[in-house]
């Protein structure tokens, strides 16, 4: 599943000053049936169609007309420019919900977030990371307008069979998870139906090679924590992104070591421990060679094994705890602090909509026990809502467990959004350059690591004078 980044218009400044816009016109579809788009990406569908039975059975008269469909982002920023939209609820990534709801867009979901699900008042079923990632302002007053569709985890991914035999632990720190790359290396375990490859401890996806962020953000919040992230989140000055200065640049020194542990890792040591030429691979190729056996361990999302499950046969995966940062243990302070994947996701309600009511309580459904159970087992992740599994259920597979100690044992969450005008603006994220990933692994010079590509002194310092020179710009842009 491609996780899309957010890149919203800077027109979204003018939207702020502009004519608000209602969106309530009058249209001619079936008020008893309750119009879904919903994205077929990664989780699949048959989670949706679980709810919709659900739905439909207690709340007779009703029916759910879902569109389930991969182009669900183009179909939803083209319905939501007509005059007749007969839409009543988008479940997708790539939603521009916080430039939609400034306009009127959207419809305000304030009595959704106050209402009660399984005994719980709305807003405390929300995963507390999305907490300042759901309102917006419109009319010059705040509303909730949306709420999460995934809290999903993301990291290394490993073959549990291959460890099995080969008696490879589980690395819990990130010295132990050099020493499992050195010797799965060195073990030269063959390829099964190859007589000449022989296992690797990484294959990764170039096309989406930003599937490392999911390690390195993880260990950001181990060494900054998520105070200082959140504090870094606000933008609030461009020295915030000088990883050397010592007042503002906190945060970001420790994203530069956060990557310089990666760059480590796998950029000084690609050839040894990556399969050949994962730079041009796309995530469906190393995805099918990670399953395959060739390598024994894969930088990815939750929606891994859903995306595979039907050629994987008994291929048995499952995700590991990042092991902890150098200077972390686990009685450290930040040491349970988790980067959540699925900001991009969104479930949205049109203002259009002359069924709201009828869309929140499908909202409730999804947030409900019920539909975060239903959608581990179909979907094979973890919504953005609050629930206690049962870690000791024995209809839940190996995968879905791990996700879920993952998920359970890192009680601090956090995500990249920023809640603020500049963040919101598009012009950059967190990593506000284009991923250096790939040239940092083309680019490395075993004898000459000064003139590397992509080492963490020239990202950062490329990031460092490309924010400093942009920054009065990007701000009269807003202003």
């Amino acid at each position: 599943m491609k996780n899309y980044n957010k890149i919203a218009s800077f027109c979204l400044c003018g939207t702020l000053c502009a004519t608000i816009l209602c969106g309530c016109s009058s249209k001619k579809d079936d008020p008893n049936t309750l119009n879904l788009v919903v994205y077929d990406g990664g989780y699949g569908s048959q989670w949706i169609y679980d709810l919709v039975d659900i739905f439909e059975s207690e709340n007779e008269g009703y029916k759910v007309n879902a569109t389930v469909s991969k182009n669900a982002a183009t179909i939803i920023t083209t319905n939501m420019s007509k005059n007749n939209n007969t839409d009543d609820l988008y479940i997708s990534v790539n939603i521009d919900w916080d430039m939609y709801a400034p306009q009127g867009k959207l419809a305000s979901l304030d009595d959704l977030y106050e209402s009660q699900v399984d005994g719980i008042i709305f807003k405390n079923k929300v995963t507390d990371c999305y907490t300042n990632a759901v309102k917006s302002v419109c009319k010059g007053e705040e509303h909730y307008f949306r709420t999460p569709w995934t809290a999903g985890v993301g990291g290394i991914f490993y073959n549990v069979k291959m460890f099995r035999e080969n008696g490879w632990s589980i690395p819990e720190t990130y010295e132990e998870l050099q020493q499992l790359c050195e010797t799965i290396a060195n073990a030269n375990v063959p390829v099964e139906g190859s007589d000449e490859e022989t296992v690797k401890p990484f294959v990764f996806t170039g096309g989406e090679s930003y599937y490392w962020e999911y390690t390195i953000f993880n260990w950001w919040g181990q060494l900054a924590g998520k105070e200082a992230i959140d504090d870094f989140l606000k933008y609030d000055s461009p020295l915030d992104f000088d990883y050397t200065n010592a007042e503002h640049g906190r945060a970001y020194s420790a994203l530069k070591d956060a990557y310089t542990l990666w760059y480590n890792l796998i950029a000084k040591n690609n050839d040894s421990y990556c399969m050949k030429d994962c730079t041009g691979k796309t995530y469906t190729a190393a995805q099918g060679d990670f399953v395959s056996g060739k390598a024994a361990m894969m930088p990815n999302g939750q929606w891994l094994y859903n995306e595979m499950k039907d050629v994987a046969g008994d291929f048995e995966m499952a995700l590991m705890p990042t092991p902890y940062a150098p200077g972390i243990t686990s009685e450290s302070p930040t040491a349970h602090t988790q980067y959540v994947v699925g900001q991009d996701q969104s479930i949205v309600i049109p203002a259009s909509s002359s069924k709201q009511d009828l869309a929140k309580k499908f909202i409730q459904l999804i947030a409900s026990d019920r539909g975060c159970e239903i959608f581990l087992k179909k979907a094979n992740g973890i919504l953005g809502f609050n629930h206690t599994f049962n870690e000791s259920d024995s209809s839940l597979s190996t995968f879905q467990k791990s996700i879920l100690a993952v998920q359970n044992s890192n009680n601090i969450l956090f995500n990249d959004y920023s809640n603020t005008l500049l963040g919101k603006s598009g012009q950059f994220e967190v990593i506000p350059i284009a991923e250096p990933y790939n040239l940092a692994v083309t680019g490395y010079k075993a004898g000459d690591e000064q003139n590397s590509t992509n080492t963490p002194d020239k990202v950062f310092n490329t990031i460092k004078g490309y924010v400093a020179s942009n920054w009065n710009m990007w701000l009269e842009k807003i202003s």
